[in-house]
């Protein structure tokens, strides 16, 4: 939408050689950048995080490592219960797993979003469910 407003704003100015139109020239960066990062966010951004992001399961927990050097990451652990619901989602060539959700606070509206947590986009998806449900049935 920003990028077919910039758009716009151009053909306008160069079509009607306008001097209305014309110092809305500025405004076109204003448009234009926040749509480039919002397109580049969902997949350049993600395929990042995937590539530093590493996985790993204990007799007791999962863990979820993401390697960032800025923007935070770090190590963080969840416990395996016999509770714990599990949500696979297979696919070809990649899985997903996930096992809790994260509660997120959006400021904008007050609105409440929950994340889900869990192993994205793995190759052998099913073993993995077996060895969290193995966990679960020693864990009791």
């Amino acid at each position: 939408m920003t990028i077919v407003l910039g758009t716009f704003i151009v053909l306008v100015s160069i079509s009607t050689n306008s001097e209305v139109i014309a110092p809305l020239w500025f405004l076109i960066p204003m448009y234009l950048i926040p749509g480039l990062v919002l397109t580049l966010r969902r997949t350049v951004f993600a395929a990042l995080d995937r590539r530093v992001t590493s996985y790993a399961l204990t007799s007791r927990r999962a863990a979820i490592l993401v390697n960032r050097r800025y923007f935070g990451g770090g190590l963080k652990f969840y416990r395996v219960t016999p509770q714990m619901v599990i949500e696979f989602n297979e696919g070809t060539p990649f899985s997903d797993i996930y096992f809790g959700e994260k509660e997120r606070y959006i400021k904008i509206n007050g609105i409440r979003l929950n994340r889900p947590i869990g192993f994205e986009r793995i190759t052998d998806g099913r073993r993995i469910v077996d060895l969290i449900r193995e966990i679960q049935i020693n864990t009791r």
